[in-house]
């Protein structure tokens, strides 16, 4: 992986994003279509590892949908950034400008549980599942687009959603023990907020089960809505695409027409 000084590439050519991080600022190469990230953070044992993450990234399978930075930032011999390919399309926050459908969006999120599996194949937990971590390409198909701050091989995360911090306070967990099996249930919690347009724990279960009247999927999912709004500890939850299936959620769709 190339390190590049940060004093030789030229801010004033990329166009600064107006993006919700409390970790980077994202400039954008519109020409060469690479993401420019500088951290916020100007913590020495932070960066260091961040860098360790950078070297562990690299000898993980390339098929997956993630974005893993290509070249290091660096200023005085730290890492300050990283630079990485840009995936044209949407954040997952505005999955209601591409798909109008329910079942569309279902599709989706059986595409981004299917890459979760496999990036934990690859021993990564994530951590960091939020809707701005999570591009829809133009492909149609997810993408994690911040692995940086994941737990690799077995060392702690560098960074928790709020989606799964809500949870760790509500069942009163240990923050520093994120597992594979509280990835699980944060992406589940991020695919209800994604299907009802509004936090977790503002879904109430009346407004839950009236939806789900009307849309199957949501049926097949309420005992997991139901343990995960209860607070219960030690839950074993599936990936979503081992509930339901692509063929299901395509059927769905046709007789709903």
């Amino acid at each position: 992986m190339d390190k590049i000084d940060v004093n030789e590439i030229d801010f004033s050519k990329l166009n600064k994003l107006d993006v919700e991080s409390s970790e980077n600022t994202v400039y954008l190469d519109d020409k060469d279509e690479k993401i420019y990230k500088i951290f916020l953070s100007k913590d020495l044992d932070l960066s260091k590892k961040k860098e360790e993450n950078l070297e562990a990234l690299n000898d993980i399978r390339r098929d997956i949908n993630i974005v893993i930075p290509e070249n290091k930032i660096m200023s005085n011999s730290v890492l300050i950034g990283t630079i990485e390919r840009y995936i044209k399309g949407e954040d997952l926050r505005d999955i209601n400008h591409r798909f109008s459908n329910i079942y569309d969006k279902v599709l989706f999120c059986l595409d981004m549980s299917k890459t979760l599996e496999e990036i934990h194949k690859e021993n990564i937990v994530v951590s960091d599942i939020n809707p701005g971590n999570v591009r829809i390409g133009e492909d149609k198909k997810a993408y994690y687009i911040d692995i940086l701050n994941a737990g690799i091989n077995g060392s702690s995360p560098l960074a928790t959603s709020k989606i799964l911090l809500n949870y760790i306070r509500n069942v009163k967990l240990d923050t520093k023990n994120v597992t594979k099996e509280l990835d699980r249930i944060t992406m589940m919690m991020l695919i209800f907020e994604t299907l009802f347009n509004k936090e977790f724990y503002y879904i109430t279960y009346y407004e839950y089960m009236s939806r789900a009247e009307k849309i199957k999927t949501l049926m097949d999912l309420v005992s997991y809505y139901e343990v995960i709004r209860t607070n219960q500890k030690n839950i074993d939850m599936p990936y979503l695409h081992e509930i339901i299936s692509d063929c299901d959620v395509k059927k769905y769709k046709k007789e709903m027409r």
